[in-house]
């Protein structure tokens, strides 16, 4: 009985050499190193590649994902001022333009007093209630309703592209133009990236496709000809003009 249970362990341990021994072999053996020969046919072998199987498996799974992710590019950081994306005399000019006019509002323009900044608002009023009245400078009428198809060409020539604009979105630059104009739209437009892919019909918004649409191209294009139709159609063009000049320097 002793000799049957030495037998027995040494079977046993021999098993569980095996084992190891066919783990490790097939850990090396995915990663490349060494090749396991087969095992013999029989019942011992069959259990201890079920068992072996899980963990090999698993360690080629882990290898090819590392080996992929190794062999996938990695996305190189964006240039700010690169070619494709925009340029320095562009960014620079623009914001050395806005920095002027904003100087020049704030510094330079006339018309700081209470008595000139009465006169406008009482021009302003009059030009609301009556865009066209007879008693505002022909000049002024057209400029100031100039001011309310120059954000639409705006918005028409902005808004398709400005889907995934970065850092800065469109949408409340433009929409900030209608009172404030250029003002509003500067900071955007210096930073506003290149966008060299065309824009699809599908890809835009409902209020995009109709500022990009024909319909409102054509109605630009009538306000912009009948506004200069009406300042050329004025008698005397240079008392218009220097009427102008003068509320441009009141």
């Amino acid at each position: 009985a002793s000799v049957v249970s030495v037998v027995r362990v040494k079977v046993m341990a021999s098993k569980k050499v095996r084992c190891v021994a066919l783990v490790v072999a097939g850990a090396y053996s995915v990663s490349g190193f060494v090749t396991v020969p087969p095992l013999a046919p029989g019942p011992a072998a069959r259990s201890l590649s079920l068992r072996a199987k899980p963990l090999v498996v698993g360690l080629a799974g882990r290898r090819s994902v590392s080996v992929a992710r190794q062999a996938a590019p990695q996305p190189a950081a964006e240039n700010f001022f690169a070619p494709s994306v925009r340029t320095p005399l562009r960014t620079l000019g623009i914001a050395s333009l806005w920095a002027c006019l904003v100087a020049y509002v704030a510094l330079g323009a006339p018309g700081k007093d209470e008595a000139s900044q009465a006169l406008d608002l009482e021009l302003l009023k009059v030009l609301v209630a009556n865009p066209f009245d007879p008693a505002a400078p022909p000049f002024f009428c057209v400029v100031f309703n100039f001011m309310g198809i120059w954000p639409a060409w705006y918005a028409s020539t902005l808004l398709p592209g400005g889907k995934d604009q970065s850092p800065l979105p469109a949408g409340p630059f433009v929409g900030a133009s209608v009172a404030f104009g250029f003002f509003a739209l500067a900071p955007y437009l210096a930073l506003r990236r290149y966008q060299p892919d065309p824009v699809s019909s599908e890809s835009l918004g409902g209020v995009t496709r109709w500022f990009e649409g024909k319909a409102s191209a054509l109605l630009l294009l009538g306000g912009a000809l009948g506004l200069t139709g009406y300042a050329l159609s004025q008698p005397d063009l240079s008392a218009c003009a220097d009427q102008y000049a003068s509320l441009f320097s009141s």
